[in-house]
């Protein structure tokens, strides 16, 4: 780990982007925080979700953190969580593939570091059971498009408007999937689901 804080560390300036002007996630919000810092309370609401996730066969208990697959799919479903109302504490960017963060990524790996945390879905067991449902048994393809519609929900309010925006976002997703994800999230919203 403290190879990667090196790295992460290295490459952030004191304005907060790393070199070539990316903005690290996390840099804009948390004042003097610095990318790669350890926040344990962090970490135990981290640990706690991939528990959540676990125990609801989202990602198998025997899964490997350090697995990219894994970990994108975490990252999915922790931006979906926190546009229902989910309180995880990190900031997202969005790659081809989605929702991304460069301190959940590097707080995966330092899951032992983890002391005490909150509960996700804290209070709210229907934004859980919401969350569950809409989430439950989707493919990879899916949960990345779902991202972008958390992400749009206030802006883009039709499908087809959707569908261009992700045409030019990315060619790697099929229009069935775009609209499935859109649809389904908007319905959420829609019945009075918090969604974002």
């Amino acid at each position: 780990m403290v190879v990667l804080d090196a790295v992460f560390n290295s490459m952030a300036s004191s304005n907060g982007t790393a070199l070539g002007g990316i903005k690290l996630a996390g840099s804009h919000s948390l004042g003097s925080f610095r990318p790669g810092a350890v926040r344990p309370e962090r970490i135990g609401t981290l640990k706690k979700f991939v528990g959540y996730l676990q125990a609801n066969g989202l990602v198998g208990k025997d899964a490997d953190l350090g697995s990219i697959d894994v970990q994108r799919s975490i990252q999915k479903y922790a931006y979906i969580a926190e546009g229902m109302g989910a309180r995880l504490g990190y900031d997202f960017d969005f790659l081809e593939s989605g929702a991304f963060s460069t301190e959940m990524s590097l707080d995966l790996y330092r899951l032992d570091l983890a002391m005490g945390g909150a509960d996700p879905f804290e209070k709210d067991a229907r934004a859980s059971e919401a969350f569950l449902r809409l989430v439950g048994g989707r493919e990879k393809l899916w949960l990345r498009v779902a991202t972008f519609v958390v992400k749009t929900i206030d802006t883009i309010r039709d499908v087809d408007k959707f569908v261009k925006y992700m045409e030019r976002e990315s060619s790697a997703y099929d229009k069935q999937t775009i609209r499935s994800a859109f649809e389904h999230i908007h319905s959420l919203a829609n019945a009075g689901g918090h969604v974002k």
